[in-house]
């Protein structure tokens, strides 16, 4: 992520910006607002509507997961994602999600004092399933997409 040219960026209204968010499966994590309470900074509500970049994916984020504005660097490089085959695109994020994934289930291998929350558990796994999930359908599009490529030997696989 590369650091936003307003420094306080927080009181901005944020729809129709774009914006860097934290924490995202997203291989960049720029995201275009296009609505929702989250985007006034007077509001109680904290959703922001929109969709990231460079997966496409339409979806919300809390306002409170948004690092800052998107610089022009930022943008370039997301669509240099979106111009990728689906596939790409998917891949990198199911590695995201792994990476995460990972770092979540060694942090509760680690608590020896039980500390891990029932709720905390139930969303590590589920972020899991997620993820597990987005590696079965990616598969299944590299299987598909392999189906119509023209083999060396002239034939179609």
């Amino acid at each position: 992520m590369t650091t936003t040219e307003h420094k306080d960026w927080s009181s901005l209204h944020l729809e129709g910006r774009n914006v860097m968010v934290a924490g995202s499966y997203d291989p960049v994590g720029a995201f275009v607002c296009t609505g929702g309470f989250g985007c006034s900074p007077a509001s109680p509500g904290g959703k922001v509507y929109g969709r990231f970049l460079a997966s496409g994916q339409e979806t919300y984020v809390r306002r409170g997961w948004v690092t800052g504005l998107a610089s022009e660097k930022d943008t370039a490089h997301a669509g240099h994602w979106a111009n990728q085959p689906s596939w790409v695109t998917n891949l990198a994020i199911a590695q995201r999600m792994r990476s995460v994934t990972n770092d979540k289930v060694n942090e509760m291998s680690r608590d020896d004092g039980g500390r891990m929350s029932k709720d905390t558990i139930r969303v590590t796994v589920q972020e899991l399933q997620t993820c597990i999930n987005s590696l079965c359908e990616m598969m299944q599009e590299m299987s598909d997409d392999c189906g119509q490529l023209e083999l060396p030997n002239g034939t179609a696989k």
